[in-house]
């Protein structure tokens, strides 16, 4: 199916396959080459700055949190008919205390733990090779954030080669495969742990509080979700 897209010298609007459209394409009127996709994601990224864009944000905003009060957002909460997401930020922003401790050092086990301790193993073994784990585990992480769906499939793929691997040869922390795969595993995982653990614990920090509740709504911080109603 073909797509439209838009030159960003010369403005002329024509269509490119959608084979084609996360590649170079050639603009037909000016020659010029460029990436629609980027394009695109520049496009709407520039779209969120525009004022029409932030008045049309906040009404809706204005409308899904319409007489939402403390005690009906924590009743609603705990009957798991209701939620919120962020309008601006991160759900961190409300943590205070133990919770956002505990939220740091979820971070930082998935951000520093990586290069700290596989640069100390390859220093200790004197093999740069190992220093692979670092960015194999950064791009798990990454996957997580993005949600990017050919991860899975990828990772699936990486087990079902590791699964041959050990038991032709044996399992080891010493093969090259195997530290990547655990490279792999604690990116991903560990990023997944520190952000159920950052919306959980904003969760309880805006029941809890009912001052800081009411300062996301005053301030337009957060936006109210309705869930559906839980089955039977």
């Amino acid at each position: 199916m073909d797509q439209k897209t838009t030159c960003p010298n010369c403005k002329t609007l024509f269509e490119v396959s959608s084979e084609a459209f996360n590649t170079a394409v050639s603009c037909p009127a000016c020659n010029v080459n460029f990436n629609p996709m980027k394009e695109y994601v520049k496009s709407s990224w520039e779209l969120t700055k525009a004022p029409e864009f932030k008045a049309s944000l906040e009404a809706r905003v204005a409308v899904a949190n319409k007489n939402i009060t403390h005690a009906v957002f924590a009743t609603e909460v705990e009957n798991n008919t209701m939620g919120f997401k962020c309008v601006f930020g991160e759900p961190a922003q409300f943590l205070s205390g133990a919770r956002k401790t505990f939220f740091n050092i979820f971070g930082l086990l998935y951000m520093v733990a990586p290069p700290v301790f596989l640069s100390l193993i390859a220093y200790h073994y004197h093999d740069w090779r190992l220093l692979g784990g670092i960015f194999i585990s950064f791009f798990a992480s990454y996957s997580a954030a993005n949600r990017l769906r050919i991860f899975p499939t990828l990772f699936f793929l990486f087990l079902c080669l590791c699964m041959g691997v050990w038991l032709r040869l044996g399992f080891s922390v010493h093969q090259y495969i195997t530290v990547y795969f655990l490279s792999a595993l604690w990116g991903y995982m560990l990023f997944k742990i520190a952000d159920e653990a950052q919306n959980y614990y904003a969760l309880r920090s805006l029941i809890e509080n009912r001052e800081l509740f009411d300062a996301a709504i005053v301030q337009n911080r957060i936006m109210i979700v309705r869930k559906a109603e839980p089955v039977a």
